[in-house]
C-alpha cells in the first residue's frame, strides 16, 4: 500500500466528511456562479476579505444537510440516483437554496432576488416530495412510506363523569 493511499485511509477514518468521501455533492460553486453575479458571490462567500470564496463549503454543507433532512423521511440520503431528472432537480433546488443563503449573507432581501420565484417553486416541490405528495421521480422509490397519523376517541367510559 502506497503512502498516499495510507494517508487517504487514515484521513477518511479521522475526518469522515473530508474530500476522500465518495459522496458526490448535489451542486458545485460552478452551479452557483451561473445564478449569482461574481461580485455578489465573492462578497457573500468571502468571510476574511481575501477574494476567495472560502465559505462555499459551509453553505454547500448547510444546504445539502437541509435537503437531506427534508428527504430523509421518505428516501435514503444522500440521494445516489443516477437518473438525470433527479440529479438535475437536486442541483437546481440546492443551487437556488444556496443562492438565497449567499444573498442573505450579503444582506439582500428576498424581494430583490432575481431568482425568488424559482426558489419558491423549487422549495415548494421539495416540501411536496418530502411529504409524499409528489414522487422524487417515477424510478426512484421511497425508502419509507409517507407518515400518517391515525387518531380515534379513547372509547373508555367512567360512570358519573360526563363529557
Amino acid at each position: 500500500m502506497g503512502l498516499a493511499m495510507l494517508r487517504g485511509n487514515v484521513a477518511s477514518l479521522l475526518f469522515p466528511s473530508s474530500s476522500t468521501s465518495s459522496v458526490v455533492p448535489y451542486f458545485t460553486l460552478e452551479n452557483l456562479s451561473a445564478l449569482i453575479p461574481l461580485s455578489h458571490l465573492t462578497e457573500g462567500l468571502d468571510d476574511d476579505g481575501d477574494g476567495v470564496e472560502e465559505a462555499f463549503t459551509k453553505v454547500q454543507t448547510a444546504v445539502e444537510n437541509r435537503v437531506n433532512g427534508m428527504l430523509s423521511a421518505r428516501y435514503a440520503v444522500p440521494v445516489s440516483s443516477t437518473e438525470a431528472g433527479v440529479l438535475a432537480f437536486l442541483a437546481d433546488v440546492c443551487t437556488l437554496m444556496a443562492a438565497a443563503m449567499v444573498m442573505s449573507r450579503r444582506g439582500i432581501p428576498a424581494e430583490q432576488w432575481a431568482f425568488k420565484g424559482d426558489h419558491s417553486a423549487a422549495t415548494a416541490r421539495l416540501r411536496a416530495i418530502a411529504k409524499g405528495e409528489e414522487p422524487l421521480s417515477h424510478v426512484t422509490q421511497p425508502a419509507n412510506d409517507a407518515s400518517v397519523i391515525i387518531s380515534a376517541d379513547a372509547g373508555s367510559y367512567t360512570p358519573g363523569i360526563s363529557a
